[in-house]
């Protein structure tokens, strides 16, 4: 571990939004090798999200990111330890995960898939509030407040998800996630499918709402642009492990891994090509 991360994490060990231990996530291999071992998606990876904090993890395509986040939503089954604002959520009970899942939020990859078609927008952001058994006397107001805070007109409550672009999309799950004014946002390539200007005012939305609101972010990813614009430290998964950590400035200028130094010269490579076309 980089030597400022793990400064950073003993300083806010007391104060942490999410902590993972040892986690380990296994899928079973179905077909003719019944006999053969599990496929281990992640392994034993532990890292720390303090309050107010972006962390960003990096990896290619099944490289396990993506089933990191599942599991410490309570998504897949797991071992280790995951604690969101002190709460275990590896072994929890229905009751228990009910009560876990109101102190985050969750943003999907797909955010217009992830929108009931038949639901107006104020009904899809101020849809925690009912699953949660949460009472509140005016919806209406509601929308109007979690609208305001992602910078969306008030007349989109009555919009459906067919009307939005994807970055509006974007907002409304962002306005979702923030229903129960979490102390945690885990969010699942939150910038995929959007053009790079798009890209920039979501993150731009999310840094200012982490500043805020007091906010942690952990935030799955591929796009290095993304990270280097976002993140306060950042954690390098390589086949389902964790294989370096540290602070943007120290992963983007000093990165200790040959793997963490490929990927970046891969990304610098793309950008040239880009820029070249």
């Amino acid at each position: 571990m980089n030597i400022a991360a793990a400064t950073f994490s003993q300083d806010h060990a007391g104060d942490e939004a999410l902590r993972i231990s040892n986690l380990r996530v296994s899928y079973s291999r179905k077909g003719l090798l019944t006999n053969s071992s599990p496929l281990v998606a992640v392994d034993s990876i532990s890292l720390s999200v303090a309050k107010g904090e972006i962390y960003a993890i990096i990896g290619e395509s099944g490289s396990g990111k993506t089933s990191l986040l599942r599991a410490a939503a309570g998504l897949l089954p797991a071992s280790g330890s995951v604690r969101i604002d002190g709460r275990e959520v590896v072994g929890a009970s229905k009751g228990e995960l009910r009560a876990i899942r109101a102190r985050f939020g969750l943003m999907f990859q797909d955010p217009v898939g992830s929108l009931s078609p038949r639901l107006t927008v104020q009904s899809i952001i101020t849809e925690p509030f009912r699953i949660h058994g949460v009472s509140k006397k005016d919806m209406a107001a509601e929308a109007r407040r979690l609208l305001k805070l992602v910078s969306l007109p008030e007349d989109f409550a009555g919009r459906y998800p067919h009307q939005l672009s994807g970055g509006q999309a974007r907002r409304v799950g962002v306005a979702r996630a923030l229903a129960l004014e979490p102390a945690l946002i885990l969010a699942d390539e939150p910038t995929a499918g959007l053009d790079v200007s798009v890209q920039g005012e979501l993150l731009n939305l999310l840094r200012d709402l982490q500043e805020k609101l007091g906010l942690a972010i952990l935030i799955i990813t591929h796009n290095l642009h993304v990270v280097r614009h976002i993140a306060d430290r950042i954690g390098i998964v390589y086949k389902g492990r964790m294989i370096e950590e540290g602070d943007n400035d120290s992963i983007f200028g000093s990165p200790a891994e040959d793997y963490t130094k490929l990927l970046l010269a891969s990304n610098l490579h793309l950008k040239n090509r880009v820029a070249r076309a």
